[in-house]
């Protein structure tokens, strides 16, 4: 239960996180600033995947 919660929560700010991703992408570099903290494009990228991969079994 309180994994799907993360994940709901990781969801909300899926969109936002996808955007600032392709941005520093775009801009060809390796960390960027999201939400209060920095990460790290590798990072940022596992985390929009595993995003996607629970996305389809959350019910909203």
């Amino acid at each position: 239960m309180g994994h799907m919660k993360m994940v709901s929560m990781l969801i909300d700010k899926g969109r936002e996180l996808k955007i600032a991703y392709d941005r520093a992408v775009k801009e060809k570099v390796e960390k960027f600033e999201f939400d209060g903290g920095t990460y790290y494009t590798i990072y940022a990228k596992h985390v929009l995947d595993y995003i996607e991969m629970y996305k389809k079994k959350i019910k909203r």
